[in-house]
């Protein structure tokens, strides 16, 4: 589960999608230059890469390395709440976190931690949709072309970007 525990602003995000890439999501500008990384692999393939700035948790880039399943169903985020303004998503940062650590202040430039999730992707040619398959998107941060839904519970639901604009 990758905890949604607020959103920052920022001026801009931006998409790049190619063959080899599906899609690259970018939120300007960032907050540091220390990063932090989690990998996500899906339980029936696929894998993605959140990079988050050190100190806040801010998602700054996002990379689908591999297309996780396609599927033919995807949820409607038409009547969910959309956050004012121009927001990235801050992650909550306890993936880093182990018992012999025990603080954020511990956290590494560089520092990589691994999850599992089940991801479900969709995409047609104007738009991509990744989805975390357990939850429903109940509101959406939205930046440019990139938009990040959230679910009730405070978790990541879905990443997705309109690819021709």
């Amino acid at each position: 589960m990758v905890k949604v525990i607020g959103h920052a602003s920022c001026d801009e995000a931006a998409v790049e999608h190619d063959p080899w890439v599906p899609m690259k999501a970018t939120w300007l500008p960032r907050p540091s230059a220390d990063l932090i990384y989690l990998r996500v692999s899906g339980t029936a393939g696929g894998e993605i890469e959140l990079k988050l700035d050190l100190h806040t948790g801010m998602l700054v880039s996002f990379i689908v390395l591999i297309s996780p399943p396609s599927t033919q169903e995807f949820p409607d985020i038409s009547g969910t709440g959309d956050i004012p303004s121009c927001s990235a998503p801050l992650i909550d940062r306890s993936y880093w976190v182990s018992e012999s650590t025990a603080a954020s202040s511990n956290l590494r430039h560089g520092s990589v931690a691994d999850a599992e999730e089940n991801l479900g992707m969709w995409t047609d040619q104007n738009s991509l949709r990744l989805f975390f398959t357990d939850h429903r998107s109940s509101s959406v941060l939205r930046c440019g072309p990139v938009w990040v839904g959230i679910s009730n519970d405070g978790e990541l639901a879905e990443i997705g970007a309109e690819l021709n604009s």
